[in-house]
């Protein structure tokens, strides 16, 4: 509406002056002035958040798969290539993790964030059953560890790149409980007295996706337990994994 009142308000001055002019035209031309008026289609502005959303999916799963680092948060982020506030020893990755989670979005908090929460479970597994600060055991077996993880997670959901691609931020902060600890995380068990079965959880994580298709994401997660500086189980560091998987929205 908005748009019509100032094309016609524009044209109309247009007119104005013409009529100074040659006034034989005055009549016809104001005529077609609100003809056009009338008739101009206006393109609706759509905002950036509801344009770049999940399409109003409030629902996914996220499947992945990934390596367990055997080096702390910060150097594990860079793919052990840079030794944050440590010394990189070989080997730097031990076991393997593949799960599952499930996400949820319960409220849009504005400017583009999203609060959900998420649940998840994991298989961590291989042939690292110590590993690798004060000992190495390996076995002939492959050693299985369970963990569960639950927690809120907020979300930043107005980024687009080149009006196609969205990249979307997300934070996952929690609890995470195990079965059973294996490689460097049983390894700082024995070398700090401590226990891995409860431990903080954090993920982190970069989401892509086409503005086409929404619901479909392909996620890199840097996968993290933690004792809080011996806050839980006496534990500093527990697992740090690198994770890629695929999250879909319905």
């Amino acid at each position: 509406m908005i748009h019509r009142v100032v094309v016609a308000g524009v044209l109309t001055c247009i007119v104005l002056f013409l009529t100074t002019l040659s006034p034989a035209r005055a009549t016809d031309l104001l005529k077609e002035v609100q003809q056009t008026a009338k008739s101009s289609q206006v393109v609706p502005v759509v905002p950036l958040q509801n344009r770049s959303r999940t399409a109003s999916r409030d629902d996914s799963i996220f499947f992945f798969a990934g390596r367990l680092s055997t080096s702390n948060m910060g150097s594990t982020a860079t793919f052990n290539t840079v030794a944050v506030d440590t010394t990189l020893i070989a080997p730097y990755y031990d076991n393997y993790i593949v799960g599952a989670a499930y996400q949820h979005r319960f409220r849009e908090l504005g400017s583009g964030f999203v609060l959900g929460g998420e649940i998840g479970a994991a298989d961590r597994f291989g042939h690292y059953a110590v590993c690798c600060n004060i000992q190495t055991v390996t076995s002939s077996d492959i050693r299985h560890s369970g963990e569960l993880w639950f927690g809120p997670t907020i979300r930043y959901e107005s980024f687009v790149l080149f009006d196609q691609l969205r990249i979307t931020p997300g934070l996952t902060a929690g609890f995470s409980l195990t079965t059973n600890s294996i490689g460097i995380e049983r390894g700082r068990e024995l070398s700090g007295n401590g226990n891995g079965r409860f431990l903080g959880y954090l993920g982190t994580e970069l989401a892509f996706s086409s503005v086409s298709m929404p619901n479909l994401e392909l996620v890199f997660r840097l996968h993290h337990r933690s004792g809080a500086l011996r806050l839980l189980g006496n534990m500093m560091e527990g697992y740090n994994a690198n994770v890629v998987g695929l999250r879909y929205w319905f």
